[in-house]
C-alpha cells in the first residue's frame, strides 16, 4: 500500500529501518526517496515552472486560438462555461 506518515521522527525512524534491511546508508535511502520524488511529482512542479517561465517570455498558445481548432482536430465543438 502507499506509504503514508506525517510526523518527521516516524519518517526517521522508518529510514533508519529501511537503510538497516537494506543495508545501505540513511543517505541512500534519502537520495532514493528524493530521486523518485523528483521523477514524479518533483518533475510536475518543474513542468509548471518551465511552462509559467515560457508563458512569461510571451512563448504558449492563446486558448481562444487552440479552442477555435478543435473541429479541425477533431474535437466536438465545445463551449467553455
Amino acid at each position: 500500500g502507499a506509504y503514508i506518515r506525517k510526523d518527521k521522527a516516524g519518517i526517521l525512524a522508518d529510514i533508519e529501518k529501511i537503510a538497516k534491511v537494506s543495508e545501505r546508508t540513511r543517505s541512500w535511502v534519502i537520495v532514493r526517496a528524493l530521486r523518485l520524488y523528483l521523477a514524479s511529482e518533483g518533475a510536475d512542479c518543474l513542468a509548471i515552472l518551465r511552462g509559467r517561465e515560457e508563458a512569461a517570455e510571451g512563448g504558449g498558445h492563446d486558448s481562444d486560438d487552440v479552442i477555435a481548432e478543435w473541429p479541425a482536430a477533431g474535437f466536438v465543438d465545445a463551449q467553455l462555461s
